[in-house]
Order: structure tokens, then C-alpha cells, then sequence
């Protein structure tokens, strides 16, 4: 029989502060679920608005939604747990999970937080295809932001009365099941206006969502009607007529819409490649965080204790961000606990008479798991994962 080893265990404090980066519709719900856990949270947002007054969804329709983000914005704006920063932005992040030192930059003043994890809830960020279709954009072309804003207000959609909107979507780039739902709503939306008529010129519509084929169902019972086309219609004179070949009716249909709106691209924030480069965290495709993988859960990063959230690591809409969000409050509670940890005493050892800091552990850690003392590398017990690559990778076998 061969005998097992006995790892020695040891208690060590961590820091339970949490930074949440993003003060968006993600980042307000986020701030809200790991307060309402006992946590202190640091809410950091580079404009000086937060919550629904800058998020980018789509909220027309979304009444209920909407009261929600106003009563979970109101709470953390009086609630002690929550200490909010607008017009700040991290500048560094040094140390590893449950002894993170954050240093924010607001103003001239540089403000410095001890922290035990991380979050980024930064939202996405929309994109004008209006040069894909060859068209400029006037008072009869609208992007669908623009059409957002004006069903959003009761005296700016009367102008839509007896008029008809054109839509185009999934033309200029692949279908996206939120876009299709911005677009939906839009549509039910304008089909409470008199004698207004909707038509959607699409591509690939994807209804890969909850209630999207339920209210793309209603739309079409409420009388708007879909082309499906397999190329871009012909514009003539910036959206005054559009032309295709029906292949259905087998013959050419021309329209003279009064507006037309254009679907939007939805990209990653650009401030992901800068706080990824900060944090030392993985940037997956088309500048999201994280990358699928499937040795972690979707809310985790690379490094314990940095979790992303929503639209930080794939276009999200709000049930799936707030779906990442619950999952990373239950996430922060189970690695921070009450500020105490039980984690393996020599889970990774360093020779301080070998070690010439060479700096190479440092970087081929994935984890983020190494610093520096005075005279060696210091391995956390908290971030490591115990892969061994520092191991195999030390020229000097420390």
C-alpha cells in the first residue's frame, strides 16, 4: 500500500471589497447583487451617468424592465454597501485574487482600493451600417438608435402617423438575435401609431431568444410584412424607392417607404483590450473578454477572482447579462466567504537560493498567480491553480 501525503493547510484574511467596472444596466445590477450578499462594492463608471441614461439596449416596450433598472439604480444610490465613482477609469491592478490593489483615476486625483475580486460589466457598443446599404443618413433614414429615441418619446412618434417604415436587417452583417429584437419591438411599437405600416427587409432572421418568435408572430398578425431576400434590395435616391425580386411572387416589388431604419453592428467595448491588458486577463474574438473555454465557467476569467459579465464577453441582452450577474454574486460569496480562506500551505514552493528572478514564471503564469518579494517569486495559495507550468518552464528548477 502506498501512503497518501498530507497537505498541510493554513487560514489566511483576504480583502472581501468588490470592484465592479461598468456602471452600465450590468454593471447597476451587478453593484446591487453583491451588496445585497453583505459585500462592500466599488461601482466605477467613466461617464458621469449611470444605469438606463447611458445603457445601449433597446428598452422600448420593456416597461417593466425599465421600473426595475430605475428601482435597482435608485437603491445603490443610497445604499452604504455601494461607494460610486462616475468619471473615474483603472489605470493598474497589481497583486492577486482576495489582495488586489486597484488604482482609479478620477480627475487629477489617483484614488487606491484593496480589493478581493473583480468585475467587468462593461456594456457594448453600436456601430452605423448605413455606407452597407449606400445610403446617408437624413431626416428619413434613421439608424435604429435614432428610432429608439424617437418612439421613446410621445410627441416625436406622431410624426409617424399614416406613414410607412422600411427596415433592413440582417443585410449588412450576420442576423443577431438582439438585433432582430430591437427591430421587433420597434415594430410592435409603431403598429400602435395610426395607420402606420411597417415593412422588414431581411436576411436570416434569428429568433434564438426568449419570446422572439412570440412577438415576430404578433408583428406579422398585426399586418407588417417580411421580405425574406438573399441579397441587399435596390435604393434609388437615398431610400425614396426600394426594389427586389420577389422569388415567392415570382415578379419585381417597388416601394416608397417614408423612413427607413437601419440595422445597427453590435460591438465589444473598446475599453475591453485596455482593462484586459490592465487585469492580465484573456481577449477573446472580435475584442470580448474571455474566450469560450471549456475549463471555465462563462463568467469566469483566466485569473481567479476577475469574473466578466454581459455584453463584456458576448453581445448579451438583459436576461442573459442578469443571468451572469446572479451567477457571479453566488461566485464572489463562495471565494470570499467572510474574509477568511482554508487554502493548501505548499501547493507551490519557491527555492529562494535558486531563484534569480528571471521573471519567467511571471510570465507564463495563466493565472496570475505570481508576484514578487524581495529576493524570489511569490507564489498566492489563493490564485493558484497548481497547473505545474512555472514548474516546467523555471530554467533554474526553483
Amino acid at each position: 500500500m502506498t501512503d497518501m501525503k498530507h497537505t498541510d493547510m493554513e487560514e489566511i484574511n483576504i480583502a472581501t471589497d468588490v470592484l465592479v467596472l461598468g456602471g452600465g444596466l450590468t454593471g447597476i445590477k451587478a453593484a446591487s447583487e453583491i451588496a445585497g450578499s453583505g459585500y462592500k462594492v466599488i461601482l466605477v463608471e467613466k461617464d458621469a451617468e449611470l444605469g438606463i441614461q447611458k445603457g445601449p439596449e433597446s428598452l422600448i416596450g420593456l416597461k417593466e424592465e425599465v421600473k426595475a433598472l430605475q428601482d435597482i439604480e435608485d437603491k445603490i444610490k443610497t445604499d452604504s454597501n455601494v461607494e460610486i465613482l462616475t468619471q473615474a477609469s483603472l489605470v493598474s491592478a497589481a497583486g492577486v485574487t482576495g489582495d488586489f490593489t486597484a488604482k482609479l483615476s478620477k480627475g487629477e486625483e489617483v484614488i487606491e482600493k484593496k480589493v478581493g475580486a473583480i468585475v467587468v460589466a462593461t456594456d457594448f457598443t453600436t456601430g452605423v451600417l448605413n455606407e452597407n446599404y449606400g445610403l446617408s443618413l437624413t431626416d428619413n433614414v434613421l439608424t435604429q438608435s435614432q428610432m429608439d429615441e424617437l418612439l421613446a418619446s410621445e410627441s416625436d412618434k406622431k410624426k409617424f402617423a399614416n406613414k410607412t417604415i422600411a427596415f433592413l436587417v440582417s443585410l449588412g452583417q450576420e442576423g443577431n438575435s438582439l438585433v432582430l429584437e430591437r427591430v421587433l419591438r420597434n415594430v410592435l411599437a409603431l403598429q400602435e401609431i395610426d395607420g402606420c405600416e411597417a415593412y422588414i427587409y431581411a436576411g436570416d432572421l434569428k429568433v434564438a431568444s426568449n419570446g422572439l418568435e412570440r412577438m415576430y408572430k404578433e408583428s406579422r398578425e398585426k399586418g407588417a410584412v417580411y421580405f425574406k431576400l438573399t441579397e441587399k434590395p435596390e435604393i434609388v435616391d437615398n431610400g425614396k424607392t426600394i426594389s427586389f425580386f420577389d422569388s415567392v411572387a415570382r415578379r419585381d416589388v417597388e416601394i416608397s417607404p417614408d423612413f427607413i431604419v437601419i440595422e445597427e453592428e453590435m460591438c465589444a467595448n473598446h475599453l475591453n483590450e485596455e482593462l484586459a491588458e490592465i487585469l492580465r486577463i484573456n481577449v477573446g474574438p472580435s475584442g470580448f473578454l474571455q474566450s469560450d473555454n471549456v475549463h471555465f465557467f462563462p463568467v469566469r476569467s483566466n485569473r481567479e477572482g476577475i469574473f466578466v459579465a454581459g455584453s463584456t464577453r458576448e453581445i448579451s441582452g438583459l436576461p442573459s447579462a442578469w443571468t451572469d450577474v446572479e451567477n457571479i454574486a453566488i461566485e464572489v460569496k463562495d471565494l470570499l466567504g467572510d474574509g477568511k480562506k482554508i487554502v493548501a500551505k505548499n501547493k507551490a514552493v519557491v527555492d529562494e537560493d535558486k531563484c534569480v528572478i528571471c521573471l519567467t514564471c511571471y510570465r507564463c503564469c495563466p493565472h496570475g498567480a505570481i508576484y514578487w518579494g524581495d529576493k524570489k517569486a511569490i507564489i498566492s495559495p489563493v490564485a493558484c491553480q497548481g497547473c505545474g507550468i512555472c514548474a516546467s518552464e523555471c530554467p533554474m528548477d526553483a
